[in-house]
């Protein structure tokens, strides 16, 4: 009765934990969505944010296909993502999520979205180095450049004064 009962718990464990990584795989899609809920009064600052948050996307295929840096070999495949792109560098998802994150928080300065935003960020941030997607180097570099342009995003919109 003992084996059942510790086989129940493994598979709740990886039933939480796949959650998560959907959770991860989705977080910049939430991220964008808050920030667009929390900016949808004022319709200048919706088109900017949405503006260089395609330029950012285009920019990060620029990247990628300048840098030329492959992904993790032994990749973990999922019914929940189809890998579009051989190049790892820097890493799509930490970038969009760092644009949001620095925008929303330079935006607002609330750290009630900064610390929910960046529990995102976390997760996107673990399910694309749990499943391979990206080697750490990647992923920290899509953070820091998500960082830097919606940080400017962000200070694009202060000089405008919209």
């Amino acid at each position: 009765m003992q084996q059942a009962g510790n086989y129940i718990n493994i598979c709740y464990t990886m039933d939480i934990s796949y959650g998560f990584d959907i959770i991860g795989y989705y977080g910049t899609l939430f991220q964008a969505l808050i920030v667009l809920f929390v900016i949808h009064t004022n319709n200048n600052i919706v088109f900017i944010y949405t503006l260089c948050w395609l330029l950012s996307n285009l920019f990060n295929n620029l990247l990628k296909i300048t840098i030329k840096q492959g992904r993790p070999p032994n990749q973990v495949h999922t019914d929940i993502e189809k890998i579009c792109h051989n190049y790892g560098m820097p890493s799509y998802q930490m970038q969009c999520s760092a644009f949001s994150i620095a925008f929303l928080f330079y935006t607002t300065m609330s750290y009630r979205l900064l610390v929910v935003t960046s529990i995102l960020g976390g997760l996107s941030f673990h399910q694309r180095y749990k499943y391979r997607r990206h080697t750490f180097q990647q992923l920290v570099v899509g953070t820091i450049v998500g960082g830097i342009l919606g940080w400017i995003t962000y200070l694009i919109v202060k000089i405008l004064k919209v």
